[in-house]
């Protein structure tokens, strides 16, 4: 795999993960050293810069959200707004 495979296969985990994923969670599922793992969700988080979403550092582990000048349309979905730390 090499690194655009890799950092498209890093958004996906991050994305379908219930929980903030460590990256040594993500370098023992997809075979690359943490080092390589951040840069590819910093890289992730630049290319987020003008979308919805954004990856934020959640205990240690990353995970994707909506950004939260959203909340006022996402409220009207009916859903809850959930504030990470």
């Amino acid at each position: 795999m090499n690194l655009a495979e890799a950092r498209i296969v890093v958004e996906g985990l991050i994305f379908a993960a219930e929980r903030p994923l460590k990256a040594e969670e993500i370098s023992a599922i997809i075979g690359f050293d943490e080092s390589t793992v951040e840069s590819l969700v910093e890289d992730l988080r630049q290319r987020y810069a003008d979308s919805a979403l954004l990856i934020k550092t959640i205990g240690g582990g990353y995970q994707v959200l909506t950004k939260p000048e959203l909340a006022p349309w996402i409220e009207k979905l009916g859903r809850p707004i959930i504030n990470a730390p």
